[in-house]
């Protein structure tokens, strides 16, 4: 009975470790099956994938191409650079489709082939400061190499300047353009030859050549360089391509101050009349080309309002005095000398906002030598000035036209060295004022023996003395 149930216990466990072992296997086996599913379906996978990029890799083979090198077989020149221009500074258009150029032995640019089987194909060659060039291809079968032969060579951007005379002219005698420097948008650009020099010796407007496009810098001159400075009239200006080229770019040159003028020094009581007034009247009258010009002082009397223009002043013979070493400094500064009252002055005329003032500096002798050498010059200068009064009389107050020279007020200060000592002595002690001159001037009573003067503004026209 005990065996019995010994043997019953042993088979028990028996069938169950039969059942683990079975189930063992059986996880085995379907994780076998799962790698191999895997390998399978890995394996599939990448077949696929490779044929895929064969047959795209074949295709892209096998397509044809978009664009063909149309080849330069002729040189590319821009007119007066010294050096090629790199091709990538070249742009080209076709069909209004922009191209690039690119380096090699010979440059190429890539066309498209919808535009190269388009007859005639015409290729547009730019560099910005060069006119364009267009070329057309003759026409392509697809079989030859597709050149342009001819050399491409652009010519310089060109445009005109013009100058604007005054109605009055100008006091100088050239006007010089100096190229600077390109424009902006012309980096490359290139200036061809030297400055050019127009002689100022026209009226109204006058357009220039045409001159290549860049900034500019247009210098005034003078013919006699003692007399004129140079003067930059404009620095830096633009000379661009206009869309009108009957638009060109207008330089206007600055009226000459070689005129006439007149001012009003003041006015004093009338020795003559009682309770009159006497006026002094300042003219002026300069010619920068002549190198010469005269400065008066001429007394009327003021008794109602009047306006006087430079012709008609009439001085003493002792009251009109040569200037000499005219110097133009600029537009709107005039230097002279004169022997203004006798005694040397050095006087500035400035023009300034339509206003021109006059400004004399003493100038004394440095010793008794010069002083002696200044006196002799001086009584030649007044014996000079009777002659003429007494050749013509007309041009001269009437009341001292005709007077002995000995008999002229300003003689006295001449008589002798010690006279004219005391003379430059008194004159060094006035203190210089600033004269306002005019075209013309109206002098009006402002209460009893007071008057003021109006100065009109210079009128810069044809009909102006």
């Amino acid at each position: 009975m005990g065996f019995g149930i010994c043997k019953k216990q042993n088979d028990g466990a028996r069938v169950k470790t039969i059942a683990q072992n079975r189930f063992l296997w059986a996880g085995l086996a379907g994780a076998f099956c799962f790698v191999l599913s895997f390998a399978l379906v890995r394996f599939v996978l990448t077949l696929v994938n490779r044929h895929s990029i064969a047959t795209a890799d074949h295709a892209a083979v096998e397509a044809p191409a978009k664009t063909a090198k149309v080849f330069l077989v002729g040189a590319l020149s821009c007119e007066g650079s010294a050096h090629p221009i790199a091709a990538s500074a070249w742009r080209v258009t076709g069909l209004v489709k922009e191209l690039a150029i690119t380096d090699g032995s010979p440059p190429f640019v890539e066309v498209p082939l919808a535009l190269l089987r388009t007859t005639p194909v015409s290729l547009t060659f730019v560099v910005p400061g060069w006119n364009p060039k267009t070329v057309t291809l003759p026409a392509w079968s697809g079989n030859e190499r597709p050149e342009i032969q001819e050399p491409i060579q652009l010519s310089r951007e060109r445009a005109a300047f013009a100058l604007a005379m005054p109605s009055v002219g100008t006091d100088y005698d050239l006007a010089e353009f100096t190229w600077l420097r390109p424009l902006e948008e012309e980096p490359l650009a290139v200036p061809l030859g030297g400055p050019v020099s127009i002689p100022l010796d026209f009226s109204e407007i006058k357009r220039l050549a045409p001159l290549p496009t860049g900034l500019y810098r247009c210098t005034l001159k003078g013919r006699g360089g003692a007399h004129i400075r140079n003067f930059d009239v404009r620095p830096s200006v633009a000379l661009r391509m206009a869309a009108d080229p009957s638009n060109a770019n207008i330089v206007s040159l600055p009226p000459t101050l070689s005129r006439t003028y007149i001012g009003f020094a003041g006015s004093a009581a009338d020795p003559d009349r009682s309770g009159g007034s006497i006026g002094f009247f300042c003219g002026v009258r300069l010619d920068l080309r002549k190198n010469f010009g005269e400065v008066l002082l001429a007394f009327r009397p003021l008794e109602s309002d009047q306006t006087l223009r430079y012709t008609d002043l009439k001085p003493r013979p002792d009251t009109v005095w040569p200037t000499s070493n005219l110097f133009l400094q600029d537009p709107v500064s005039l230097s002279f000398d004169c022997p203004l009252s006798y005694a040397d002055h050095r006087l500035m005329l400035q023009a300034a906002d339509g206003r021109f003032t006059l400004l004399p500096e003493l100038v004394l002798p440095e010793d008794a030598q010069q002083r002696l050498a200044l006196l002799d010059r001086l009584r030649a200068l007044i014996r000079t000035q009777a002659r003429r009064a007494a050749a013509k009389p007309g041009d001269f107050d009437p009341r001292y036209a005709q007077l002995p020279l000995e008999q002229l007020p300003n003689y006295e200060n001449l008589l002798s060295p010690n006279h004219f000592a005391r003379h430059l002595e008194r004159i060094s002690r006035t203190r210089m004022t600033t004269t306002e001159l005019g075209s013309q001037i109206t002098v009006r009573q402002a209460g009893a023996g007071s008057w003021k003067a109006h100065v009109d503004s210079i009128v810069w026209n044809s009909t102006t003395p």
